[in-house]
């Protein structure tokens, strides 16, 4: 086995832990374990992907990567499952962007801070989607940093209390995952906001760093929203990249929690 397939399965072994699949260009995206600041081209390790897949190593389904079923680590995640048979992931909040008024930006109940935003921001629904008609976009106007959140208000305070706002309030406390596709150029960081009981900003998490790619990708994490956790948002941090501005594009956002 040599050092592309070592750091192949080190990434497959670091998702399973978080109880997910990569898709093959995250694990270009995130290869761990690799030996030299050099890492190999995407052709290289979709090759190793091949070998592993040939092998029995890995099995493959949907565009995801998994350890084949005689594989130690499925036992173990088979059984985890097993013993916890009544327990699986329920949706809580699924965003549909085809639902929204293309024009107003007010009715797409999410917002950029800091605000308010330079009069060359470009932002708001495009004709873009991943499945449907309209995905959600924004290009950065800027060497500066800028966040893209859900619902209504400042980022720094908790989603107003009105009926769009209220699917944003936490009905009970648990494992979450959340899921969208996206694409672009450049960098977003993925982070969730929570709130306390007193409405103030309790804590930010980073959920992941991602680089952005032309075509869209399917991607999922899994957070955790302590106790006295009232609300909370989703935010992506939008930030430069080697002198070049950075672009998101979002749609099919869904947020689940484990029960």
């Amino acid at each position: 086995m040599d050092n592309v397939q070592k750091s192949i399965l080190s990434t497959i072994a670091y998702y399973d832990v978080l109880d997910m699949a990569p898709t093959s260009q995250e694990i270009c995206s995130n290869l761990l374990n690799w030996p030299t600041d050099n890492k190999p081209s995407i052709g290289v390790i979709l090759n190793g992907l091949d070998t592993l897949k040939n092998e029995g190593v890995i099995g493959q389904k949907s565009g995801f990567n998994f350890f084949a079923y005689d594989n130690k680590y499925f036992q173990v995640l088979e059984a985890r499952i097993q013993s916890e048979p009544s327990r699986s992931w329920h949706p809580v909040i699924d965003l549909d962007f085809d639902l929204w008024l293309p024009d107003n930006a007010d009715s797409i109940n999410w917002h950029i801070w800091p605000s308010p935003v330079p009069s060359s921001m470009q932002w708001g629904l495009a004709n873009d989607g991943y499945s449907g008609k309209y995905g959600l976009y924004f290009k950065q106007p800027d060497e500066n940093a800028y966040w893209l959140y859900s619902g209504n208000g400042p980022l720094t305070e908790p989603p107003s209390s009105d009926l769009v706002d209220d699917v944003w309030r936490i009905k009970r406390f648990g494992k979450y995952r959340i899921g969208l596709f996206m694409k672009g150029c450049g960098f977003a960081d993925l982070y969730v906001w929570w709130y306390d009981q007193r409405g103030r900003s309790h804590n930010t998490q980073l959920i992941h760093q991602y680089r952005l790619f032309d075509s869209y990708e399917h991607v999922f994490r899994i957070f955790e929203l302590p106790e006295g956790t009232k609300s909370f948002r989703v935010a992506f941090l939008i930030r430069e990249s080697r002198d070049r501005m950075s672009m998101l594009n979002i749609d099919n956002v869904r947020i689940e929690i484990y029960d």
